[in-house]
């Protein structure tokens, strides 16, 4: 029993490993580029010794009282590139794992895989597990590249406003640590982003249960699906009494956690449900 746990556990990492190993060649480049990026802006755009480049101010009036504030200006222009390269980055890593799925499970790779000493749940949770892996690669590299961006800044923003004193107002009125939030944020952002993935797994499997016009079906499920997804977030959101919770960020996180991994599961099991009995893969 030990010994066929062990062997099955075995062949399923050899699915994550040999999905990873496909899927790097694209995204270790692009992170690579990330990180590179971060760190020659947080070195030459950044920082007390930051280059003065299309530097500039502008006027605040807070309460009658007039304050100069001055504008980072290559810094402002440099983070409105760095989050598009990120949204990019995003937007290739969602395209690309699901695009793999319906490649290797239903498309040309599909006639080989299915030949191999492997059961089609391992095959497809090995997807899952290589999926996940690189969105959890993904959040972290786009972190740390933020990090990087700032790192040799001390306390400030391109618009100079504290950060230590904004995490303090943050904790103050919301009674919760800032950077317990942040981490909060990037899990309910993980969980959003497999939710969007296993989605598209599951399209995928089920456009495969019409022989004419799965683009067509593909696009109508879809919207479908996402109204139906949209309603229930509306529904549970609407039912909370925020004003008898502590901390409202943190219940909005959590739920919309707990929301799109319950879904995501239903798309797994799901997509295996289609591919066993519908498809007649295995």
């Amino acid at each position: 029993m030990l010994n066929k746990a062990k062997s099955s556990m075995g062949k399923l990492f050899t699915v994550v490993k040999y999905e990873i190993l496909n899927t790097s060649r694209i995204f270790v480049p692009l992170y690579s580029v990330l990180v590179i990026v971060s760190l020659l802006g947080g070195f030459l755009f950044y920082g007390e010794n930051s280059l003065p480049i299309l530097n500039g101010q502008y006027t605040m009036n807070i309460n009658g009282v007039e304050t100069v504030k001055t504008i980072n200006g290559m810094g402002f222009l440099f983070g409105s590139v760095f989050i598009i390269l990120t949204t990019v980055a995003f937007a290739i890593t969602l395209f690309l794992l699901i695009s793999r799925f319906s490649k290797s499970m239903l498309g040309d790779e599909a006639y080989l895989n299915m030949t191999l000493p492997l059961t089609l749940g391992q095959q497809i949770w090995g997807r899952v597990i290589c999926s996940f892996l690189w969105v959890i690669s993904c959040s972290t590299i786009i972190s740390l590249a933020s990090a990087f961006i700032h790192f040799r800044k001390k306390g400030t923003t391109i618009f100079n406003i504290n950060y230590s004193d904004f995490a303090a107002r943050f904790a103050e009125y919301y009674g919760i640590n800032f950077v317990w939030m942040i981490i909060s944020l990037l899990v309910t952002v993980i969980c959003l982003i497999m939710t969007f993935i296993f989605f598209g797994f599951f399209i995928s499997a089920l456009s495969h249960l019409f022989k004419k016009n799965r683009g067509i079906t593909k696009i109508f499920m879809s919207v479908i699906l996402f109204i139906v997804y949209c309603n229930i977030l509306r529904y549970v959101f609407s039912s909370i009494d925020y004003k008898a919770v502590n901390c409202a960020p943190m219940v909005i996180t959590w739920t919309l956690t707990g929301i799109n991994t319950v879904i995501s599961l239903i798309y797994i099991f799901s997509t295996q449900f289609i591919l066993v009995t519908k498809l007649n893969l295995e």
